[in-house]
């Protein structure tokens, strides 16, 4: 479990996800549905990341629980920016440096979901081209 890259890869987006918890920039003016919802997603990001890591032996669905956090992950970040749009009416490159950080985290853990569906696709092959030579 532990000697492979993805149990790290997934790991990594655990954390860069529950770093937006406590991010200090990450706040929204008013209690919404669109607080819920962006704090929902994140946990649950956070929750198939840590969940993917234990599912080792079932790699077709490790494949899947990724392309979630992938879809959660663009979710969330669209709800932040809206949101952040919408309560501060600035734009990202027009100067408001305070969304910058946690889309970087975002984006990070963007990478690292990228990066894990690559090598459980890896181990997939690998597996499968074995089974051809029994």
């Amino acid at each position: 479990m532990i000697q492979r890259i993805q149990t790290i890869w997934f790991l990594l987006i655990a954390i860069f996800s529950g770093l937006l918890f406590w991010d200090p920039y990450v706040e929204f003016q008013s209690v919404s549905v669109w607080l819920y919802s962006f704090f929902s997603a994140i946990g649950l990001t956070v929750f198939l990341s840590i969940l993917s890591v234990f599912l080792y032996k079932n790699r077709p669905l490790q494949i899947k629980i990724a392309y979630g956090i992938f879809i959660l992950l663009l979710l969330s970040c669209f709800i932040m920016v809206t949101v952040f749009e919408q309560n501060h009416g600035g734009c990202i490159v027009m100067g408001n440096s305070m969304l910058i950080p946690p889309v970087a985290y975002f984006l990070i853990a963007i990478i690292f979901d990228i990066l894990a569906i690559r090598a459980v696709k890896k181990d997939e092959k690998l597996v499968r081209s074995l089974d051809r030579l029994r």
